[in-house]
């Protein structure tokens, strides 16, 4: 899958205060595995970044308003629901996560 093929996550926000000069918070939409569904994770560390390929269903379908009850959210935009079905890591990364464990183990 060639990176031309992701797009980039536009992150909810909110500010936590009342006060707008305090910042905002991004929220990204998440997920959770455990190391039965994909063990690789096994041997990851927080803050890496990793390549997935998901096989996910759709689960449902809202638009603007519809979608959690906001009212001040964006008419057009559409959002969706779904349900992961499979998970592995994108084949090109399997080669460099086997070399970094491989350099990374006694000798």
């Amino acid at each position: 899958m060639p990176d031309e093929e992701l797009h980039k996550v536009i992150p909810d926000s909110f500010s936590p205060t009342q006060s707008a000069s305090e910042g905002r918070v991004k929220i990204y939409p998440t997920f959770e595995l455990d190391d039965e569904d994909l063990p690789s994770i096994r041997d990851w560390k927080v803050g890496e970044r990793h390549l997935l390929v998901i096989e996910v269903e759709q689960m449902s379908m809202k638009q603007g308003k519809d979608w959690q009850g906001d009212k001040k959210k964006d008419e057009k935009k559409i959002n969706a629901t779904f349900k992961v079905l499979k998970v592995g890591v994108r084949r090109e990364d399997y080669g460099e996560e086997y070399a970094r464990r491989r350099s990374n183990a006694p000798h």
